[in-house]
């Protein structure tokens, strides 16, 4: 087990010896089946915003779903939709030097019932919710439909719209004999990421390190952070490429330099000013 009860009832203390052991036995491995279907879901939404021209978050012009036409923006809101997390879609509002999150599931039906007229009521209720679209970070939604997409089910992923719990849930329980998880919190020092694992960077100064970021998984801690899912790792490259959402306001694949060949900062992130990787989620229960 990568943990190891200590002599309080509710506390215990990583084994990073056995984490490492973990990470390093899976990563091993030949990719899965569910590691290339992670991969080709990540690739075909990555399609969709590059097709013709790069579509952004807000977009209007259409992008093509399957055989169906829609704007890009209602894609990003299918995130939400399909991974149920509509929720926690929030519009910002500041005044008098303060601002205020309100949910978009709340302000919505407001709006519906305060206009009679049905194309105002939709022109109007869809501007608020391309307005929420904006002020709430979607990448982790855009993580989370992907893999409950794959077929993961609530024991095997966390879904939820911050990176910081399903890095968490990776963290704690990936680890652990018996449990279902399906991936590990890994020391990017530690492995190569391999195609469909997932590599993690903190946004801001804290946590700079895995051990960092192990630290607030323990205390349940949130902070700003980003994950992409790795879709090409050769091993005669140092440098992986993933796809991330909300990654220049697209779906966006990115070259990286990460793994156990290179020690990543911010003076080396792609299109991050500030931050460092913090965690390679490892593939562990395809």
């Amino acid at each position: 087990a990568g943990f190891a009860a200590t002599q309080t009832a509710t506390a215990q203390t990583p084994d990073l010896i056995a984490m490492k052991a973990t990470c390093q036995t899976a990563a091993a491995q030949p990719v899965s089946e569910r590691a290339l279907s992670i991969r080709d879901l990540a690739k075909k939404e990555a399609d969709v915003f590059t097709t013709n021209k790069r579509k952004k978050e807000l977009d209007v012009s259409d992008v093509l779903v399957g055989n169906v036409l829609q704007p890009a923006w209602k894609r990003v809101l299918d995130y939400y939709s399909i991974s149920r997390l509509r929720g926690s879609l929030v519009v910002s509002h500041s005044a008098d030097g303060k601002t205020t999150n309100y949910p978009e599931t709340q302000l919505r039906p407001k709006v519906d019932a305060a206009i009679a007229n049905l194309t105002d009521r939709a022109v109007i209720g869809d501007a608020l919710t391309r307005a929420a679209l904006y002020d709430t970070p979607w990448s982790a939604a855009f993580v989370s439909t992907i893999m409950k997409t794959a077929g993961f089910t609530a024991d095997q992923w966390k879904l939820s719209a911050g990176h910081h719990d399903y890095i968490r849930a990776a963290m704690l329980t990936g680890h652990e004999a018996g449990q279902t998880y399906a991936y590990a919190g890994c020391d990017p020092a530690w492995v190569r990421p391999r195609v469909g694992d997932l590599i993690c960077y903190s946004r801001g100064k804290s946590p700079a390190t895995f051990d960092g970021a192990l630290s607030l998984a323990m205390a349940n801690k949130s902070y700003a952070s980003h994950c992409d899912i790795v879709t090409i790792a050769d091993a005669a490259s140092p440098k992986p490429y993933s796809i991330g959402g909300n990654v220049s306001e697209s779906v966006t694949e990115t070259a990286r330099t990460i793994g156990a060949s290179a020690s990543a900062t911010a003076s080396t992130l792609n299109k991050v000013k500030d931050g460092a990787w913090i965690a390679v989620l490892v593939l562990v229960r395809p």
